[in-house]
């Protein structure tokens, strides 16, 4: 009897947005940045939680005479900010050190960058202008 592997599912994609648009009190700036650490951890083991549980409850329905591939092989997790400075920034800066996918929401276009602030400071965290985007 030959097998056939079922999957319906390859990833489970949870996505975060933030916004604030505010400056952040420099004496208390790690305080916060380590608090967003914390919750941007606990996201992504939550996640792993629930891929754990829809893998080992579908295993366990799956048809006698098939494998049971996983439903989810991975998680992906995407962090959608404006990128203004203070809260959003922080944000963003923390979930992509944690491997989340950025995801900017500019309200102008990248050309006018000047009318907020230096490019420098967006091509941080966005990369070159001509880079090519991921995702």
């Amino acid at each position: 009897m030959t097998t056939t592997p079922l999957s319906f599912l390859h990833r489970l994609t949870i996505s975060t947005g933030v916004t604030g648009h505010c400056s952040l009190p420099t004496a208390q700036e790690e305080r916060i940045r380590h608090l967003v650490q914390t919750i941007l951890k606990g996201m992504q083991e939550c996640t792993r939680q629930m891929a754990s549980e829809i893998n080992s409850r579908c295993a366990r329905h799956a048809s006698r005479g098939r494998e049971q591939a996983p439903l989810v092989r991975e998680q992906q997790h995407i962090v959608c900010s404006c990128l203004a400075p203070g809260a959003d920034r922080l944000v963003a800066q923390e979930a992509q050190q944690l491997g989340f996918s950025l995801q900017a929401w500019l309200p102008f276009p990248r050309v006018q960058v000047s009318y907020w602030e230096s490019s420098d400071a967006l091509d941080a965290i966005l990369g070159p202008r001509n880079a090519p985007r991921n995702g």
